[in-house]
């Protein structure tokens, strides 16, 4: 049958109808136009989710150990961020000075308790939960969250992670020989390397911009960078199909001057995406759509504090058509939302916690709050002991006592874990090393004092076994 199948093709398309013909054991059919002729099997939920305004949606029901939390902190005084009580919110170790909660995030204790109630439910009827509690749910959670980067729900749909929705966006770009992807030394590692295989499978290209540790300090600078990019293979007859934009540069800290970049590229017909992996719960407000961009993707595990495995993609309404999920399902042909919202069987559990994390950030005070609290504390980083702390460091590897490279790098990091549990991640940037302190609200000054202590000690301990690897610096 396999190899009659040209043949079989040959002789629809010389038919009138050009549908099917007649073989042994039934019929074949030919969709010689699939997009028009092909006729998904969609399971009634998926039409129903995708019919249906969230409001008007089933509510998950309310884990026991929200309810119990609502209930003791309900009139009760917010719990000062920085404060022991805060840090009872998380189940860090306390014998840990934990500086990179932009890594991983961590979670709130609440929305794991719940995540673990809910993976019972699941559990107990697989089918109507994941048909009906999860389905509506998650779908619920997603409009939950629009307000908070000020969006229509019909434009924001639940994702994995960042990554997975850059993934998505670029793979629906349907890339061609000759086209370009403009990006700069600040993206995201694992982003650069999303477009640079994108562009090898399709014969496209790369426009790369390399920013100094001085330009990243001036917003003009940074703005007259992509805007001439986007101009000279604008004039070179090239066409940029997208331009990848980091919102909160992971390494240096930088907070990128977005909504004008989004300007000066949309006056060169150049789509943008934005990479705001950081800006969720970090900033006390975000209105993605007043930044100009045509996609944006955040993670809820870092700063909202979620379970893994929540985030979410942001995508104006004109794009959303040519935008598809990475794995195709149920949802094929219901529209953005039902497609996103529906990618295939996975643990839905972590966007059924949303409402404990906004619970949790209630307790603190709010986001404004949260927001203030960690902007004044990484204030201190950058003028206090933490600063101190760095800039030991580079001073250290100034005098030749540390290999100013990305190795040196990571001895001192892991020197730092092994001997003084502290957990910050260091980086060689300009030839200098720079600690990268993401205060959250279990953060407090003495854990900044302690890492400030410890890299005092690197002025005699830097040539000791500590740093050869035989003190226990793996």
């Amino acid at each position: 049958m396999l190899a009659a199948a040209p043949r079989l093709i040959r002789r629809l398309a010389g038919r009138a109808d050009g549908r099917s013909v007649a073989c042994k054991g039934g019929k074949a059919e030919v969709h010689i136009y699939p997009a028009d002729q092909y006729k998904p099997s969609n399971p009634w939920w998926a039409k129903r989710i995708a019919e249906t305004e969230p409001s008007e949606l089933t509510e998950a029901p309310e884990p026991p150990q929200l309810a119990a939390f609502r209930a003791a902190t309900a009139g009760g005084a917010a719990c000062a961020p920085g404060s022991a009580g805060a840090a009872e919110l998380f189940t860090l170790d306390p014998g840990w000075a934990y500086l990179n909660h932009g890594s991983y995030g961590a979670t709130f204790k609440l929305a794991m308790e719940a995540q673990g109630w809910y993976r019972d439910r699941m559990e107990e009827q697989p089918v109507m939960f994941m048909e009906g509690t999860a389905l509506d749910g998650v779908a619920r959670a997603a409009a939950l969250l629009a307000p908070f980067v000020g969006a229509d729900w019909r434009d924001v749909v639940p994702i994995v992670n960042a990554t997975s929705g850059v993934n998505a966006v670029v793979n629906s770009l349907q890339l061609q020989r000759g086209d370009l992807l403009l990006m700069a030394n600040t993206t995201y590692p694992a982003v650069r390397s999303t477009l640079a295989r994108a562009a090898g499978r399709a014969g496209a290209s790369l426009v790369d911009i390399s920013f100094t540790m001085d330009a990243l300090l001036d917003e003009d600078a940074i703005v007259a960078a992509y805007a001439a990019a986007a101009a000279a293979a604008r004039k070179a007859g090239g066409k940029v199909r997208l331009a990848m934009i980091d919102h909160c540069v992971s390494f240096p800290p930088v907070v990128m001057p977005v909504a004008r970049i989004c300007d000066a590229l949309r006056a060169e017909g150049v789509p943008v995406m934005v990479d705001g992996a950081h800006a969720l719960g970090a900033f006390a407000r975000l209105d993605v759509p007043s930044l100009g961009c045509d996609y944006y993707v955040s993670n809820a595990h870092k700063w909202l504090c979620s379970p893994k495995g929540c985030a979410f993609l942001w995508a104006a309404r004109a794009r959303q058509p040519s935008l598809a999920p990475l794995a195709t399902s149920h949802g094929y042909g219901l529209g953005f939302r039902a497609e996103f919202l529906w990618a295939g069987t996975a643990d839905p559990t972590a966007w059924l916690c949303v409402p404990a994390c906004l619970a949790a950030l209630e307790r603190l005070g709010g986001l404004e709050a949260v927001a203030a609290h960690n902007h004044d504390l990484d204030g201190v980083g950058g003028t206090g002991a933490a600063s101190g702390a760095a800039g030991e460091a580079a001073a250290a590897a100034a005098r030749g006592e540390l290999p100013r490279t990305p190795e040196g790098a990571l001895l001192l990091q892991r020197h730092l874990r092994a001997r003084w549990r502290i957990e910050v991640p260091v980086a060689c940037v300009g030839g200098r090393l720079y600690c990268r302190i993401s205060a959250q609200v279990y953060n407090r000054i003495d854990q900044y004092e302690h890492l400030a202590e410890a890299v005092q000690q690197l002025r005699g301990d830097v040539r000791g076994a500590a740093w050869s690897g035989r003190g226990g610096g793996a």
